[in-house]
């Protein structure tokens, strides 16, 4: 370790693109793994609602279904909800007081002049039932309770908002129907903390949730003298299977399961990202390591001359490294803290991480970062040391053997194997479509991105000798000169090509990942939707607006569709997958008047309950035709049987399942609809029906009334907005990535002032060898982006040909330029500004020979 110390001292210089490397590499890991950390112990909020009630029992939101040998959990789109039955149960336990059920269902408020009632933060109140007032509990403190199906409470929050009182009316839409109910008192929770909600009578509130037979939670009240532990434990075996009991501060998932969900995606998004990551890192700094290693085999060989045994060797540059790992690994803490809240700060805005949850900064993710770049260093350094203990003494005495000028066999055998899997598994992800044909070509990536590092020294030397003698001959002195040492140094430059061939191949294809399903998306909707109007409000659209639209004049056809999702099992390369898709209920009768879907089999005037549309990519996945039955799991996990009855193409945007709405009553949360379809009558005076329209829809706050044009516009700035966290994502990655190809070429140029001085001292001025070096260079970057973009297209083409059955990937050509451009301005700076430095500090450098 002192003899490591020594050399850092004298050959520090050498080692600080790995420093910067590794700073980076801890900084990201760091600040992912403190993502990670906060999601997982994300807050759930107080509890409110359930203040009062010691017990609360709520459907598990997971679906566990064995997959192979093993069980495997799969989180629920929508509230799952507990059956009825289940009181009875739970009431009948030992020690249980009362048992009273929670339904809360989501609905449009107005006050009797048709302003939206909304809370003093503006969000809309949600409607239970009364009884589900004891559990916070809320108390009058005017009027009396609801009587009859006609009255209403409302709690303080909302009556000082919006000036309500006892006797006022308000208007409440439901899915099915229009109440205008009457306030008959106004409640107060304890200390007025809890949220704002609106209460009605019972048998509303079960009618209005679409399902009776099921409720949100039951609160379970325990009986003086009994432990509410051991109640506890009781009612969670008389609740049985597919039920959560919860206690204490875990109330709040039953309250707020939204946020739990939150604080998942975040935990998941911090995973795939810390994967990536530590992938990326371990092969950048592997090859950043792997070169400044190189750079030092005289050096290692002098060692050898004077007897250093090949483990004193690699203990050295073990030593080295691990010294320069740990002092990284420090240097990177307050930069991961940093882009931590930064990356905190943009992501919960837009629901990755819930609203209560704040970041949370412990010791366990930044000693889980340390550790990796640790490792990650040892690993990388082992690698590299293993060659260098290898040398030969006399390599010492050598000017031409330091760097071999062909690959090894295990490199070339280990690229090759990489190529074969990926050409391999791209004609997988050609076969496939939809979400089999994404996952695919996540594993055309990764071998296409190992393919390109274990093979560009290869590469590298194909491109010389087929382009090196038209540039010799272009460029007689300096191309000459170039060429010449991009092939008696094809090792040293493999390192350049490979990261920026990782750079460019990693960008472009996630790029790619998003703009093609969003390009998909806005263009098939665009070719799908031939309604001349669209209506729709950010908390849906009630179904009693469908008949009072029908009536009216002029209108040919309205579409009511509620978006939701579908679960399948199907076979992934031999192996059962279970996935949820996007789906959809819409009513089939005038359909063909407002949707053009394209069908390829069956017709659409026969879907009816338990039955099904499904889309040609789905109809491949899952091999089947009209006809056959498919099980499937609705969004709250319940199993159904469907009949398949119809298969169409232009599915994004509109769903890979279309089903009638009584198949998905009183199974998802939400029971208004997305959005409506309009279409005109032939010949009718569009600004009158317009008008007519827009008259019944200002009726409900909140609705929009929109041309097809207008609707295609905002699902795509919809699109834009969904797909800021990926283009987030890829930007850290990327800016990764060129920071350690860019280190490469300083490190690969700052070794090169022998080769300078001794080209000064044969004549060579300063403006031809950095001619020579913008050769270099510019060979290198050239073959790293011819790499990096085979490796993206290879990728792209099968995932575009599976999401948009189009083998021309939608991309921004523009910003695909702009990567283009700056990586290939970076490369050749990269290696220009060193040389210049070198060229300009006002010595000439000394020849190996002479030092």
């Amino acid at each position: 370790m002192r003899l490591a110390l020594q050399t850092l001292r004298w050959r520090w210089p050498s080692v600080v693109g790995a420093f910067g490397a590794l700073t980076c590499a801890m900084a990201i890991v760091g600040a992912i793994g403190i993502l990670g950390e906060t999601g997982a112990r994300g807050a759930d909020g107080p509890v409110e609602r359930y203040a009062s009630v010691p017990i609360v029992v709520a459907a598990s939101q997971s679906l566990v279904l064995q997959q192979g040998d093993a069980d495997v959990s799969h989180r629920l789109p929508e509230r799952a909800r507990v059956p009825l039955d289940t009181l009875e149960r739970i009431s009948a336990v030992p020690g249980v007081a009362g048992v009273v059920a929670d339904v809360t269902v989501p609905a449009i408020v107005t006050s009797a002049g048709g302003d939206a009632l909304v809370a003093e933060d503006g969000t809309p109140p949600p409607v239970a039932g009364w009884s589900s007032s004891a559990l916070a509990p809320f108390a009058l403190i005017a009027g009396e309770a609801p009587a009859n199906e006609g009255q209403v409470v409302i709690d303080t929050h909302l009556a000082q908002a919006n000036g309500l009182g006892v006797g006022d009316t308000i208007v409440v839409v439901f899915a099915t129907e229009t109440r205008a109910l009457t306030i008959a008192g106004i409640a107060a929770a304890p200390g007025g903390a809890a949220s704002p909600v609106i209460f009605v009578a019972d048998s509303l509130a079960a009618a209005a949730s679409g399902d009776p037979s099921r409720v949100d939670a039951l609160g379970v009240f325990v009986e003086d003298g009994f432990d509410a532990t051991a109640v506890a434990d009781a009612v969670r075996r008389a609740a049985g299977d597919g039920t959560q009991v919860y206690t204490g501060a875990q109330r709040a998932k039953a309250e707020r399961p939204e946020i739990a969900a939150q604080n998942s995606d975040l935990v998941e998004l911090s995973a795939a990202v810390g994967g990536l990551t530590v992938v990326l890192a371990i092969t950048m700094i592997a090859s950043i390591l792997g070169l400044v290693v190189s750079q030092r085999l005289r050096e290692v060989a002098l060692l050898r001359t004077i007897g250093a045994t090949p483990g004193q060797v690699r203990r050295l540059i073990l030593g080295e490294t691990l010294l320069v790992a740990v002092l990284a690994g420090f240097a990177g803490i307050l930069p991961a803290l940093a882009l931590a809240q930064y990356l905190f700060g943009e992501l919960q805005p837009r629901g990755v991480g819930g609203a209560y949850t704040s970041l949370e900064v412990g010791p366990l993710p930044l000693a889980g970062a340390f550790a990796v770049t640790l490792l990650t260093a040892c690993l990388a350094a082992w690698l590299a040391s293993r060659r260098a203990a290898k040398v030969r003494p006399t390599v010492a005495l050598s000017e031409v053997g330091a760097t071999p000028r062909r690959p090894g066999w295990f490199r070339l055998l280990i690229g090759l194997a990489a190529l074969g899997g990926m050409i391999a598994l791209a004609q997988v992800a050609f076969s496939q479509s939809g979400i089999a044909a994404a996952e695919a070509s996540v594993g055309v990536l990764m071998t296409g991105l190992v393919a390109a590092g274990f093979l560009a020294q290869a590469a590298s030397a194909l491109v010389t000798t087929v382009v090196g003698a038209t540039i010799g001959r272009i460029s007689r002195g300096t191309g000459f000169l170039a060429m010449a040492h991009a092939r008696a140094q094809s090792r040293r430059m493999s390192t350049v090509v490979a990261l920026i061939a990782v750079t460019i191949g990693l960008t472009v294809t996630l790029i790619g990942t998003v703009t093609v399903p969003m390009s998909a998306t806005i263009e098939q909707t665009r070719e799908r939707l031939i309604a001349d109007r669209v209506v729709h409000g950010a908390q849906g659209v009630p179904v009693s607006l469908d008949e009072r639209l029908r009536a009216t004049d002029g209108v040919a056809a309205v579409t009511r569709i509620t978006d939701t999702s579908v679960a399948l099992r199907y076979s992934e390369l031999g192996e059962s997958a279970f996935e949820f898709f996007p789906a959809a209920a819409i009513t089939s009768n005038e359909l063909a008047a407002t949707l053009q879907l394209d069908v390829l089999a069956g017709s659409l005037d026969t879907l009816g309950p338990g039955d099904a549309i499904i889309s040609e990519g789905l109809s491949r996945l899952t091999r089947s035709g009209v006809g056959d039955r498919l099980p499937v799991w609705l969004a709250d996990g319940t199993a159904a049987e469907v009949q398949v009855v119809a298969i169409y193409a232009r599915p994004w945007g509109l769903g890979d399942v279309l089903v009638a709405h009584k198949t998905l009553a009183g199974h998802i949360v939400n029971p208004l609809n997305s959005y409506l379809l309009i279409a005109f009558e032939e010949g009718a005076a569009a600004p009158d029906v317009e008008e007519a329209i827009i008259e019944i829809a200002g009726g409900v706050p909140g609705l929009e009334t929109m041309d097809a044009a207008a609707w295609e516009a905002g699902i795509s700035e919809a699109a834009e907005a969904n797909a800021w966290v990926n283009y987030l994502i890829l930007v850290v990655l990327g800016l990764f990535c060129a920071i350690a190809a860019v280190n490469s070429l300083v490190i690969a140029t700052n070794d090169r002032a022998s080769d300078f001085a001794l080209l000064r001292l044969t004549g060579a001025t300063r403006g031809q060898i950095l001619r020579m070096v913008r050769w270099e260079s510019g060979l290198a970057v050239a073959t790293g982006l011819a790499l990096g973009l085979g490796v993206a297209a290879l990728t792209l083409v099968p995932f575009s040909q599976g999401i948009a059955e189009t083998s021309l990937p939608a991309l921004p050509w523009v910003a695909v330029g702009a990567i283009i451009f700056l990586t290939a301005a970076l490369g050749v700076l990269g290696a220009e500004l060193p040389a210049r430095r070198i060229l300009g500090s006002g010595r000439e450098p000394q020849p190996a020979s002479t030092r």
